[in-house]
């Protein structure tokens, strides 16, 4: 069920990161040109603040443009803005120590001068004012859009409430006169923790905890999971890696022995049948792809059990493990 979701184009990160470099060029600008064009010493002496926006942009700005690359890439893989954010505010604050560094060592600045100019803090000042500044107007625009969506929510839901509808569809037990064929995936009912392995042996081998979640519908003549990586705690902290919130419907189908069964998630939909093989559970996919797909559970007790999703591209003869479920229940 793990399929390949794009990235959002804009985070909050991004937008945080882009708003604060905005705000704080303004910042720059307003105070160090106007030094230059009303300084006693310079008066409106064009090369001198042309010489200026060269050296500021060799010595600062280049800096703060790998500033943003790593903390990019930080973020890409931790997946925690306020941890990238972090590093970005220490770059920046080592930069400023950076950038006055190179001025001496390359312009032919005075040291000691450079070290006065470094203690006054201003470049540490700038940043301040402008991180909060973002940080406050972010903030601000994140809960008017979440109160924008929840009273609209509120305003489209139904009159009884979501409990009426999830008593008509959830129920706590199968229809008794099916219950020897509905145990076949009835024995999952319930909740379970697992872990998922992604490309497991190789250099990009991955794991990722989950939840799945089963359930008897329909009067209990079906069964509906939910499966959720990385688990909703986990979730609540931020975007992350191989994020999957979806959904499968297992209908039992009396004519053909097997289970019809219907999986879904934000932009993606698949057809499958699974059948008892022995003592396992072999799901295959009936979608249209561009190579076959199957699901076997196996080790099935009733504390746990495992699950293995494998595709071929060669119409059955090999097989490459996609990933793997180990699950224990709650």
């Amino acid at each position: 069920m793990e399929i390949n979701k794009k990235s959002e184009m804009m985070t909050t990160f991004k937008k945080l990161l882009f708003a604060y470099l905005a705000l704080s060029k303004l910042l720059y600008w307003i105070n160090y040109i106007g030094d230059v064009i009303f300084s006693d010493v310079l008066g409106f002496d064009l090369d001198s603040v042309v010489h200026l926006i060269l050296t500021r942009l060799i010595t600062h700005d280049l800096f703060v443009i790998a500033c943003v690359v790593v903390s990019f890439l930080v973020f890409t893989y931790i997946k925690r803005t306020a941890i990238a954010f972090i590093v970005f505010y220490l770059m920046v604050i080592a930069l400023g120590f950076g950038n006055y560094w190179v001025q001496a060592r390359f312009f032919g600045a005075d040291p000691n001068v450079v070290f006065e100019y470094i203690m006054n803090f201003e470049t540490f000042t700038f940043f301040t004012i402008s991180f909060i500044a973002v940080s406050v107007i972010m903030e601000i625009k994140d809960r008017m859009k979440k109160a924008k969506y929840k009273a609209e929510a509120e305003e489209y839901a139904p009159s009884g409430g979501m409990s009426d509808f999830s008593n008509a569809l959830i129920c706590n037990s199968c229809k008794v006169d099916l219950q020897d064929k509905l145990s076949l995936f009835g024995q999952f009912v319930g909740e379970w923790k697992f872990e998922k392995i992604i490309e497991k042996g190789t250099q990009n081998e991955k794991r990722i905890t989950g939840e799945w979640i089963f359930s008897w519908i329909l009067d209990g003549t079906a069964i509906q999971d939910v499966f959720i990586t990385p688990t909703r705690k986990e979730r609540e902290k931020g975007a992350v890696p191989h994020d999957e919130y979806g959904t499968t419907i297992r209908f039992y189908n009396l004519a053909t022995d097997a289970w019809d069964m219907y999986y879904g998630i934000l932009g993606t939909t698949q057809v499958l049948e699974g059948k008892q093989v022995g003592d396992q559970i072999i799901v295959k996919c009936k979608s249209e792809s561009t190579g076959l797909m199957q699901q076997t559970f196996s080790n099935i007790t009733p504390s746990s059990f495992s699950w293995l999703v494998q595709r071929s591209n060669d119409n059955g003869d090999t097989w490459n493990d996609a990933l793997e479920v180990t699950a224990q229940r709650k």
